[in-house]
């Protein structure tokens, strides 16, 4: 049986306030993105399996999950520029 792999949680820094993410794992990167009105924890599985062979990044967009909340609705480029931040 193969243990989970432990998933970190954290907050960056960015324009759009503090943007929540959760990692797991090391090597090359992937970075997982939800649709809208979701979160970052529709992922926590899917970490878990790519941990052992990379670092698997999940970002809650601003105003979505644990990140903070923003005035404006965000734009597509305001959500990429935003990832782009937190990498």
């Amino acid at each position: 049986m193969t243990v989970p792999a432990a998933i970190t949680r954290a907050l960056v820094g960015t324009s759009f306030g503090q943007i929540h993410c959760r990692t797991a794992g090391a090597g090359p990167a992937i970075v997982l993105l939800h649709i809208n009105q979701q979160s970052s924890a529709v992922f926590a599985e899917m970490i878990e399996a790519l941990a052992p062979r990379m670092r698997a990044i999940a970002i809650d967009y601003p105003s979505h999950g644990g990140s903070d909340h923003v005035a404006a609705q965000p734009s597509i480029g305001d959500y990429a520029r935003c990832v782009l931040e937190v990498m």
